[in-house]
């Protein structure tokens, strides 16, 4: 509250000049004093103020007078967490890499002292912790599909790493016939099967664009998700990719999408620091998404958060049981 009181205070008195140097000011001093980590946390809470408090051509300006202007900037991308998602190595901010980086999952190069304390203030905060966070949602998602449907099959579309087959109970007692595991990223499916060859998965590498104009047949499923991609698609691209997606759920199947909300704790530092840009939608902006599919074809919708309440998750079953003894069905087009 103290820091909301002093921000606005700060820019009244600005009058119609948004580029101050108060914060940076105070940040600085923070970091001088050997409080890195403090002053990360400051940064984040202080961008989300100064973010809703622009519009969206003045934050733009902002960051951009931020990124040139500030020598700060160049001290905290010594984090490997943002020196990657400003690097972008694979061509975007969010990875699979830079997804291991937030899960833990890699261990990060590091020199000095005060690398690993940046990294330890970004890999805590509240993006960071609703990754983590939709990994276990999804983990429990197939377990939960697995649980209703004997010999149940999953596909994961943008899947990365697909480090939630780690977490799933029901992929390590073989209670899955078979995870789809979906990604255009020939380096992300190669560490699937270096990192979980006793599991039972099975990877395929293609574009989203293909399931879309209907030239890649997967076969039908009895729980898709998809976690990250949502992220980077416009709303007509997204809601194509829900009709097609819920087009190959078997009978009572169930679809999972996920979503960052607009009001996420940390966008402000996202943009402004790690230079990583996403589509935000709420819960009524992911059931929008559905407008192509008939309700009559749809049992159940429902809606929720992860436990830091940032991402936004779409969950729709649709009507029907399944029959348990259909075939395998197999995968055509998957060259």
């Amino acid at each position: 509250m103290c820091d909301q009181i002093l921000l606005f205070t700060s820019l009244e008195s600005m009058g119609d000049d948004p580029f101050r140097d108060e914060l940076w000011i105070m940040a600085e001093r923070m970091w001088e004093r050997g409080d890195y980590g403090n002053c990360l946390q400051f940064l984040a809470r202080r961008l989300d103020l100064i973010r809703t408090s622009l519009t969206s051509d003045q934050w733009k300006a902002y960051i951009l007078d931020v990124r040139t202007s500030k020598r700060l900037i160049k001290d905290i991308l010594r984090s490997p967490l943002s020196f990657r998602t400003n690097s972008k190595p694979r061509g975007y901010a969010g990875d699979a890499e830079t997804l291991d980086l937030i899960y833990g999952a890699m261990c990060p190069s590091t020199s000095g002292e005060i690398d690993p304390v940046l990294y330890a203030a970004e890999f805590g905060g509240p993006p960071a912790c609703s990754v983590r966070d939709r990994a276990m949602v999804l983990a429990e998602f197939i377990d939960s599909v697995c649980e209703a449907r004997v010999s149940a099959r999953l596909l994961s579309i943008a899947c990365g790493h697909l480090r939630e087959a780690g977490a799933s109970s029901a992929l390590s007692r073989g209670s899955c016939s078979e995870l789809v595991a979906f990604d255009q990223d020939r380096e992300s499916l190669a560490t699937i099967t270096r990192d979980y060859p006793h599991l039972p998965i099975r990877t395929i590498e293609g574009d989203v664009r293909r399931i879309i104009v209907g030239r890649f047949d997967l076969g039908l499923f009895d729980g898709i998700y998809c976690a990250g991609l949502y992220d980077y698609l416009n709303d007509r691209t997204a809601t194509r990719l829900t009709t097609s997606l819920f087009s190959m759920l078997r009978p009572g199947g169930r679809l999972l999408l996920a979503n960052f909300a607009p009001d996420t704790a940390g966008i402000g530092f996202m943009e402004c620091i790690q230079d990583w840009f996403l589509t935000y939608r709420s819960e009524a902006d992911l059931v929008d998404l559905m407008s192509e599919i008939p309700p009559s074809e749809r049992s159940s919708v429902r809606t929720f958060r992860d436990r830091m309440q940032n991402i936004a998750f779409l969950e729709v079953e649709r009507c029907g049981s399944a029959d348990t003894t259909e075939p395998q069905t197999s995968l055509a087009g998957s060259e």
